[in-house]
């Protein structure tokens, strides 16, 4: 946003930022005008990082259109700081190259007729539809370093498509996301006119916050993490003693706690409960005044605080800690998102209860896999020696790595199977959300540290910066040369964070006898569950045959396998891919079980806080009982069987059946379930959703399959040749000339 010929002119970034976070339109508007300044450029190593990877991402995509015999005219350096581009002859340039028919141009401009909103699309794309330029026109390419299409990039896209619009005479049919990972070919496109009420509607948003600003206030959102003004709005909240400074606080729980007059920590800190009419769950509002009111005194009192949450819940809090064992494992991953085709796990840390430290590094998906492998085998050996030993880290991520490499490679899945269904693994940031209550803004573990006296060796901004450095040349492919004494700090920084979940469960120990000593009551642990049981059967041995007889011979890589040899593997994996999707969903249900009345009221997919209404009607022999629960979202549905997680490990109580959903009313807000007359089960405090289809079915037809694979081979003219035809990528053998399975269009990819 800028002044131009005595006016306010606006830019895609501009619509985007809008989009993010209102206030910065607000802050942004008021340096264009000289109202106010904006704050000096600050050290941002990360953001640096992220720039240089978007160029580096650009340079792929140039060198491939150059490779596909593409013309392209670049406009404007990639490297070109906007304070040093021209843009009249930078949108002069690109009216030219449009005119020319120019295959594909960089970096072009952008402008409207009257110069007020204008942007410079990495890629413009010649396809063959006519308009005002003669039998071609272009549509928009960006270049974007996420994996996913994301919003705010959408709506670039669509302002480019609008200015690109006006220019060729001929709105673009399609707009193209270049997302991050692989070789470049990651494609997602829209079709302009699906999103163009949504374009006209935030843009008018925008027109009217910037003709007459409406009074914003500095909320905390995502893009915070990328603002320029950033500390600027955290001095403004730490002022105003924001309500944002509660930790775990949500924005709609703020939003209701305005509305009422509770504006900030200390008001919130002071509320008496109940509060009539309700303005959150009992549960929630307790949680966060009693968050807020720690926090508060701590700060009165210039003093870490910290309380131990009553009463005590069985599998919840500091009665989720398993008895300490000799061989216990405190684990922390290093990954990187971007390198490899789809992230890179770059660094496996484990250290014991002596405070030995281990580390396994990866460079590439060879090392990542063996990497995994070396973990898991370590600690099912371990298992074998130390029967009550666990597996603690800090946060989901360790375990959702896991679970990611386990199905990513197809294997050691029986392993991370049985150490998930065993709760080997152990979330301390879960026990301590659900347990200890800390004079702290938020719960990572850094700021519990000075709680345990813990003292980091590795300095944290020089831990990031050296994992900046490592993971730009780990995404080269440069990864091998890195110095030792940059992987040695690297190294520094993940046993850090390994040492630290050892002294963080050793304090919740202490706090765990600390919590028995008050209450005069034991405090229980989790109790064991059975390993071996299993919600399905285990693999058939004819499938593991199977397997064997597809994969035995089968070359390591996948560079040096054939078609057919990529068929018959593709196909012994497929053998299992059912049971895997399985065992996820399965695991998820375990995961949210162990939630709190509150956290199942916050989750978006399952049900809390519900109370038993009556029952309501008579079916047969079937009896519907009715349910009333708070305003949540949730993913239940009608026709659903969800699972009651107090009862969801139970064999007597059919695993945590509790009925069918047949009606659920948003408005009323009431859940009716059907089950049968003499059912034993009881009533449900809350509804766990799980996503479980029956596959049986396919299960047979794929093991049909492979054995006519095994015993055939890839016959011309067998029973099952369309499957084998597909397995093989050989087009259809009717419909259509031979070609493309798929054509460019449908798959996303902008024509040549």
């Amino acid at each position: 946003m800028h002044i131009a010929d005595g006016r306010l002119a606006f830019s895609a970034t501009d619509l985007s930022r809008h989009l993010a976070c209102s206030h910065l339109t607000t802050l942004r508007r008021g340096v264009a005008l000289g109202g106010i300044e904006a704050p000096p450029p600050y050290d941002d190593p990360r953001g640096d990082m992220l720039k240089q990877r978007g160029i580096e991402h650009e340079a792929r995509l140039l060198e491939r259109f150059a490779a596909e015999g593409r013309a392209v005219e670049v406009v404007t350096a990639a490297d070109t700081p906007f304070r040093h581009r021209n843009p009249a002859t930078a949108a002069t340039r690109t009216r030219d190259a449009m005119r020319r028919g120019a295959d594909v141009i960089y970096q072009g401009r952008l402008e409207d007729a009257d110069g007020r909103w204008s942007g410079y699309p990495d890629f413009l794309l010649r396809v063959d539809a006519p308009s005002a330029l003669g039998g071609w026109s272009y549509e928009v390419l960006d270049a974007k370093l996420a994996r996913a299409a994301k919003g705010a990039a959408v709506l670039q896209l669509l302002l480019y498509s609008d200015l690109l619009a006006s220019l060729q005479g001929a709105a673009p049919a399609r707009m193209h996301l270049a997302l991050g990972g692989g070789d470049g070919r990651g494609y997602a496109s829209f079709r302009v006119v699906e999103y163009s009420a949504y374009y006209r509607a935030v843009r008018r948003g925008f027109a009217a916050h910037v003709e007459a600003p409406p009074e914003t206030y500095p909320e905390p959102v995502e893009h915070c993490g990328l603002c320029e003004w950033k500390q600027v709005c955290a001095e403004r909240r730490r002022t105003d003693d924001h309500l944002s400074l509660v930790a775990g606080i949500t924005r709609g729980q703020r939003g209701r706690l305005v509305e009422r007059g509770v504006t900030t920590m200390a008001a919130l800190g002071a509320l008496d409960l109940p509060v009539v009419p309700r303005l959150v769950g009992a549960g929630a509002l307790a949680r966060v005044r009693d968050q807020a009111r720690v926090q508060d005194r701590a700060r009165r009192e210039g003093r870490r605080i910290h309380e131990l949450v009553t009463p005590v819940e069985p599998d919840k809090g500091l009665a989720a800690l398993p008895e300490p064992s000799a061989g216990d494992v405190f684990f922390d991953i290093e990954g990187d998102p971007f390198a490899a085709d789809s992230g890179l796990e770059y660094l496996f840390g484990a250290a014991d209860r002596n405070g030995e430290y281990d580390a396994d590094w990866a460079l590439d998906a060879t090392g990542e896999k063996a990497a995994f492998e070396r973990f898991i085998d370590r600690v099912m050996a371990r298992w074998t020696r130390h029967p009550g030993f666990h597996i603690y880290h800090y946060g989901a991520y360790e375990t959702t790595a896991v679970k990611r490499l386990m199905s990513r490679y197809a294997t050691r899945e029986d392993e991370v199977d049985r150490l998930l269904r065993g709760r080997i693994f152990v979330d301390l940031h879960r026990v301590v959300r659900q347990g200890v209550r800390a004079s702290v803004e938020s719960y990572s573990i850094k700021r519990l540290e000075p709680f345990y006296g813990f003292v980091r060796g590795v300095d944290l901004l020089a831990a990031t910066r050296a994992l900046i450095r490592f993971e730009v040349r780990l995404e080269s492919g440069d990864a091998a040369g890195a110095p030792d004494e940059l992987r040695a700090e690297i190294e520094g920084y993940n046993r850090d964070d390994c040492l630290s979940t050892l002294r963080l469960a050793e304090w919740l120990e202490e706090r765990r006898r600390e919590l028995e000593a008050s209450t005069g009551q034991p405090v229980p642990r989790p109790a064991p569950r059975d390993e071996e049981h299993d919600r399905e059967q285990e693999p058939a041995v004819e499938v593991a045959a199977l397997f064997k007889a597809l994969t035995t011979g089968l070359p390591a890589g996948d560079a040096e396998l054939d078609d057919g040899q990529r068929a018959r593997r593709l196909l012994a994996h497929l053998l299992e891919f059912h049971r895997r999707e399985d065992k996820s969903a399965w695991w998820e249900l375990f995961h949210r079980c162990g939630f709190t009345e509150e956290e199942h009221v916050e989750s978006r997919a399952t049900l809390g806080a519900v109370t038993y209404e009556g029952a309501v009607e008579e079916i047969k022999r079937s009896v519907v009982h009715r349910y009333r629960f708070p305003e949540q979202a949730h993913e239940i549905a009608v026709g659903d069987s969800p699972k009651n997680p107090d009862t969801a490990e139970s064999d007597d109580l059919k695993r945590g059946f509790c009925g069918t959903v047949v009606d659920i009313d948003e408005t009323a807000r009431t859940v009716d379930l059907k089950r049968g007359r003499s059912s034993p089960v009881p009533h449900p405090t809350a509804l766990v959703p799980l996503d479980i289809v029956n596959d049986r079915v396919l299960r047979e037809s794929l093991a049909r399959l492979a054995e006519d694979v095994v015993s055939t081979g890839f016959a011309p003219n067998g029973q099952r040749r369309a499957a084998v035809d597909l397995l093989r990528r050989v087009p259809p053998r009717t419909g259509p000339p031979a070609g493309q399975l798929v054509s460019r269009h449908r798959t996303g990819e902008p024509n040549p």
